[in-house]
């Protein structure tokens, strides 16, 4: 006598529980939502290749320390006596106030600039004076990069204050040390005067 065979019933498949789950953490009713499918680097349609372009974005920030900008801006805080005959014919001139460096490279103790990246600079100098002489005397300036004359001016002034400047684009390496000097031609002494109107400014162009 043989015995009946018992069919096996499949086991049933679990729900997903994104699915099927309820309760007071989920909202009842809500549909969840279905994930995009990854699309392929390439896809062909229709022998139509389409391209995916992957962009990644880094999430740093540029800092002014990295030297990528380069700007800085100084006048005279005080007055600074030119000495005539006797005295030091080519003196350098001081700009004592910083009134901004966004990349360190201005030292406003030795009125040096020195950039930290090599690239195209444009440079700007002033210098405001008072000449202690009523006769036509030859004034001169000059911006030098490592005690090299890269900018000048020369002219002729009389008694009174007067201003003279220079200015231009310049390239410079990283290190290089970029300083203002002033003169009065002849015996005659004279005075720097502080303010804006003598200024030593410069900026990375390139």
């Amino acid at each position: 006598m043989g015995y009946p065979k018992i069919a096996k019933s499949s086991p049933k498949k679990r729900a997903c529980p994104s699915k099927t789950r309820t309760g007071p953490a989920k909202k009842r009713g809500k549909k969840p939502v279905a994930k995009c499918p990854k699309w392929p680097v390439n896809k062909i349609v229709n022998n139509i290749v389409f391209k995916r372009t992957i962009v990644k974005r880094s999430g740093a920030k540029k800092t002014n320390a990295c030297g990528c900008r380069s700007a800085f801006r100084a006048i005279a805080s005080a007055n600074q006596p030119v000495p005539g005959a006797g005295g030091n014919p080519f003196p350098q001139v001081l700009y004592g106030m910083e009134e901004f460096d966004v990349n360190g490279e201005y030292n406003p103790a030795t009125s040096t600039f020195i950039p930290r990246r090599s690239g195209i600079y444009s440079i700007f100098a002033s210098v405001s004076f008072v000449l202690n002489t009523s006769t036509l005397v030859q004034v001169a300036m000059a911006v030098r990069v490592n005690n090299s004359p890269v900018l000048t001016d020369s002219e002729t002034f009389t008694f009174g204050d007067d201003s003279i400047d220079a200015g231009g684009i310049v390239r410079l390496e990283a290190g290089d040390q970029v300083q203002v000097f002033f003169t009065i031609g002849g015996t005659v002494a004279g005075n720097i005067q502080s303010g804006v109107g003598t200024r030593f400014e410069a900026a990375r162009v390139g």
